[in-house]
């Protein structure tokens, strides 16, 4: 919920351009079982972006193909959900993330963007309080320390922040993250010279940016064109 690792792409020999079938082959090799089915789903939600087709001549048709970065997206999504059991919402953050960071570079354009996002909010609507509940109780129990308590208090205020039954408040976040995770070995230097939890402060700040995304997006973005 909170982390997940990525490929490490310097190992993974690319080429420029893969056509769906080398994309799906060449996930199998790596032992990512993929079906076409889930590759076109994946393009209709987002999760993936369009092919660049090449015309081949009058008569001869074209041919689709996606760039490298496209392919070890592919890859990343594919671990996220065979290894970490990320749900389709949750794999939405990667093409986010790719585009926020370098933009068109990695491989990600805002119409793919866009969709990513409505698929995310989407399914953030369907997500169950079980469901949420069941996943941050299993992200706390790797993030608490030895001597942990208050862990309740901490998977309700989770739980509700994350389906938004509860508005999104980073001190009581920390409040409550205080006397649970106490063995982080990641510190954050706060602008103030304060040393705190670097695992706490994601947790405090994540969960308020999530849902100002949740309803920036319903309240404006889903409306701008791409231009703006």
């Amino acid at each position: 919920m909170f982390n997940s690792n990525a490929l490490q792409f310097q190992v993974v020999p690319l080429q420029n351009w893969y056509e769906k079938s080398e994309m799906l082959e060449t996930a199998q090799t790596y032992g990512f079982p993929v079906t076409e089915a889930l590759f076109d789903d994946w393009i209709e939600r987002g999760l993936l972006g369009q092919a660049h087709r090449a015309w081949l001549g009058r008569g001869r048709g074209s041919l689709a193909a996606w760039p490298s970065a496209q392919f070890t997206l592919f890859l990343e999504l594919l671990r996220g959900r065979q290894q970490h059991k990320l749900r389709i919402g949750q794999l939405c953050a990667f093409p986010v993330w790719r585009w926020i960071y370098w933009g068109e570079l990695g491989g990600v354009c805002l119409p793919h963007v866009r969709r990513a996002m409505g698929t995310w909010v989407t399914s953030v609507r369907k997500t169950s309080p079980a469901t949420e509940r069941r996943e941050v109780r299993c992200a706390i129990e790797q993030l608490q320390g030895r001597q942990a308590s208050g862990k309740r208090d901490l998977i309700n205020a989770l739980t509700q922040m994350g389906t938004f039954a509860k508005e999104a408040d980073s001190d009581l976040l920390r409040y409550l993250l205080a006397p649970v995770v106490t063995d982080s070995p990641v510190r954050s230097h706060m602008s103030n010279g304060e040393i705190r939890s670097g695992d706490i402060e994601l947790i405090a700040r994540m969960y308020p940016v999530r849902l100002k995304a949740f309803q920036s997006y319903e309240q404006q973005i889903a409306h701008l064109p791409d231009s703006v």
